[in-house]
C-alpha cells in the first residue's frame, strides 16, 4: 500500500477511535500511539513555454476561437 494511502487510513482510524474513546466504547486510542509513514514530497513539474503554447492552441482548435474571439460573440463590441 502506498505511504499516502496508509497516512489517510491512519487519519481516519485515529479519528474514529478518538470518537469511540470519548464515548466510552474503548479505553485507549491505540492509533494515537502510532506514527504514520513519512510521505515523500514530489517535485512539482513545470510546463515549458512550448507546452503552454500547444495547450492554448489545442484549446483554440477545440473551442473554435479565432484570434481570441468566441464563436457567436460580436468582436466589434
Amino acid at each position: 500500500m502506498a505511504p499516502k494511502s496508509v497516512e489517510l487510513l491512519h487519519t481516519i482510524l485515529r479519528g474514529a477511535l478518538a470518537t469511540a474513546a470519548q464515548r466510552g466504547h474503548i479505553i485507549r486510542n491505540v492509533a494515537a500511539l502510532v506514527s504514520p509513514p513519512l510521505v515523500p514530497k514530489r517535485k512539482q513539474q513545470e510546463f515549458t513555454i512550448g507546452e503552454i503554447g500547444r495547450m492554448l492552441g489545442a484549446g483554440d482548435r477545440l473551442t473554435g476561437t479565432v484570434d481570441g474571439h468566441l464563436p457567436g460573440a460580436d468582436p466589434g463590441g
